[in-house]
């Protein structure tokens, strides 16, 4: 179900209109032109008249659903088999869709026969009565401002998306792959290498107009678009449109009032955020979680190893906008619908969070566990917990300054967990375990990181010495021994003395002592 503001917007926005009109003229070139013709007629009558009433005005009455009941009747039809009569009473029923938006039709035939009539005869005008009104806007200066408003109001939305697509670019190399085919396209374009033949221009003009004309149609208005297509002698002008119709206004009122509503900029930016979001996931779900085969020349590992930290940059620019649109007292916040789609938006970012972890797991899984991929590990954890408490401050509608406090509390806890944790033995033992020589699959053992983690890997690395043959083994003896020397230089002097050391030293006691009998598996 669409919203009552958004509603609102599409049937009033000149944008909304531009947009609908651009994608169906899209479609149809694509399924139409040079094409044989079939159940695709259906489709897109179904998507034209979707259109239509996503644009309506007015809600369908009793005999206005059963003349959609109808209508869907014939798109089926034309589904099946799309014969020149099923094409025609289809052509008739859009018609009426279009009609039934604008205006209230009653029960006389004759009623019915004007209004179709308006369309038929007057339908095609519709895209140049709007240009000439454009130009006169134009002369008067009111376009300037509209566009003026209109940059106002989807700059700000336009220029973050873009800034998320750069950075799912950079993540995704799928994303980024499919950037430089439009690039390279973009430049055979230009370049006039793919410049439409004439008979393709005509078409796209033919739709354009057509599909213009149903979807704002004004029938009630016919003799006014008469007026201002062919004035009379005395050059009257048309009469001005009511408050609410402004042929040009970008939004819910006039132009000049457009961006200034906060709510209607985090729903504008949101609607955008959420589709380019909803794009980045579905990939992940496609080639990360449902485990697809990826497109020629590409791993698993470098797709793994994109994502991992640019994804959680995401999240963070995401909570930062969220936080300065839905701020304490700020009108999106009694908004519904920005409500909705932040907690949307929200959801979607957990889960890039989740998808950005298991990116890590998996490059991990190929190339070994350090410090910092276990820091990573442990930061998009804090991140995904950050955006699920954004979600609940919006919910319980808590202030910013909750919201510190708690994240606060999370980081220390965290933190302070850690303290007590022996990390770098953790991270040999995860190392050892999963590498080729002991696991027979993984990353060869990295002994140079192993004696950069000091001498909380002895017993991992012992470990690893008695499951190992031929070089291997005499490597990490060596190593052992330089790792025993080390913590045995520490103990020399008592002010170095910690638990943990002593503890190691019990199962690994200096070269050319009798050696000890702990040693310890995790």
């Amino acid at each position: 179900m669409v919203s009552e503001p958004c509603r609102r917007w599409l049937a009033r926005s000149v944008a909304a209109l531009v947009v609908l009109t651009v994608l169906l003229v899209v479609l149809a070139d694509w399924l139409f032109y040079c094409r044989e013709l079939g159940w695709t007629l259906g489709l897109y009558a179904l998507l034209v008249g979707a259109g239509i009433r996503l644009r309506a005005s007015r809600p369908l009455t009793r005999s206005g659903a059963l003349i959609g009941l109808a209508w869907l009747g014939l798109v089926v039809g034309l589904v099946l088999d799309p014969t020149p009569l099923t094409v025609l009473l289809a052509l008739v029923g859009l018609a009426l869709l279009s009609a039934l938006g604008s205006c209230a039709l009653g029960d006389r035939a004759a009623d019915w026969a004007q209004k179709g009539a308006a369309l038929v005869l007057l339908g095609w005008a519709q895209l140049p009565h709007d240009a000439i009104l454009l130009l006169r806007r134009r002369r008067q200066g009111r376009l300037t401002r509209a566009a003026g408003s209109l940059a106002a109001a989807w700059g700000i939305p336009l220029v973050l998306s873009l800034v998320f697509l750069i950075l799912f670019a950079v993540a995704n190399p799928v994303i980024g792959r499919w950037l430089e085919h439009l690039g390279d396209w973009c430049m055979r374009f230009f370049q006039g290498d793919m410049l439409p033949d004439v008979g393709r221009v005509v078409f796209w003009a033919v739709m354009a107009v057509a599909v213009w004309g149903l979807l704002r149609n004004r029938s009630r208005r016919a003799g006014s678009r008469l007026a201002a297509l062919f004035p009379g002698p005395g050059g009257a002008q048309p009469p001005p449109l009511p408050p609410g119709e402004d042929a040009w206004a970008f939004g819910s009122g006039a132009a000049t009032a457009v961006g200034a509503s906060e709510a209607a900029l985090a729903v504008r930016s949101l609607s955008l955020f959420n589709a380019l979001f909803l794009l980045q996931n579905a990939l992940d779900i496609r080639y990360l979680w449902g485990g697809a085969a990826l497109p020629d020349g590409m791993t698993y590992a470098r797709y793994a190893h994109r994502g991992a930290y640019p994804l959680v940059v995401t999240a963070l620019l995401a909570a930062v906008f969220v936080l300065a649109v839905f701020r304490t007292g700020a009108e999106g916040t009694r908004w519904q619908t920005a409500r909705r789609l932040v907690f949307l938006w929200l959801g979607q970012n957990v889960f890039l969070t989740l998808s950005a972890a298991f990116r890590l797991y998996l490059y991990v899984g190929a190339y070994s566990l350090t410090r910092l991929r276990l820091a990573a590990g442990l930061w998009m954890f804090l991140v995904g917990l950050g955006l699920v408490f954004i979600g609940w401050r919006i919910l319980r509608r808590r202030d910013n300054d909750w919201l510190v406090k708690v994240n606060l509390a999370t980081l220390v806890g965290l933190l302070y967990v850690c303290c007590f944790a022996n990390i770098d033995g953790r991270i040999a033992w995860y190392n050892v375990l999963h590498c080729e020589e002991i696991a027979r699959g993984g990353p060869v053992l990295d002994l140079g990181y192993i004696r950069r983690l000091g001498s909380d890997a002895l017993p991992a690395l012992d470990w690893y010495r008695a499951g190992t043959v031929g070089e291997p083994r005499v490597r990490a003896e060596a190593l052992l021994d330089s790792l025993r020397e080390r913590l045995w230089c520490h103990r020399d002097d008592w002010r170095g003395w910690t638990l943990q050391r002593h503890r190691l030293a019990r199962g690994f006691p200096a070269i050319g002592a009798s050696p000890g009998d702990q040693h310890g598996e995790p």
